[in-house]
């Protein structure tokens, strides 16, 4: 929150996009108890896909919520939803909308149970 708002003023400049891959994978010790996988792509990935994920298994349960960036297409989060709905019955799936006027996201819910 302090970079955010120091970016919004103009005292630092905003974090480029190694600096958001960092922030992507790593998170603050305070939520080292959450267990979540997080998954994202990015288009300047060269080489061989496979070293970017491993395919991780776990049960349905486990699977509380899934995030959609705001640039996920309509194609591809009407997909993730049908699957939320057909295998994770319990499963939220959220979408980022930016706020107007601010430099923040926030999580809309677009699909429950």
């Amino acid at each position: 929150m302090k970079q955010q708002v120091a970016v919004t003023y103009g005292k630092e400049n905003a974090p480029s996009a190694d600096d958001f891959i960092d922030k992507m994978l790593s998170k603050d010790k305070t939520q080292s108890v959450e267990k979540e996988w997080r998954c994202f792509i990015t288009d300047t990935a060269e080489g061989d896909d496979s070293l970017w994920y491993t395919n991780k298994k776990f049960s349905t349960p486990e699977l509380k919520a899934v995030y959609l960036g705001m640039s996920t297409s309509r194609q591809d989060r009407d997909a993730v939803i049908a699957l939320v709905k057909e295998k994770y019955k319990n499963t939220k799936v959220y979408q980022a909308q930016n706020l107007p006027g601010r430099y923040e996201i926030d999580f809309v819910q677009v699909a429950t149970r």
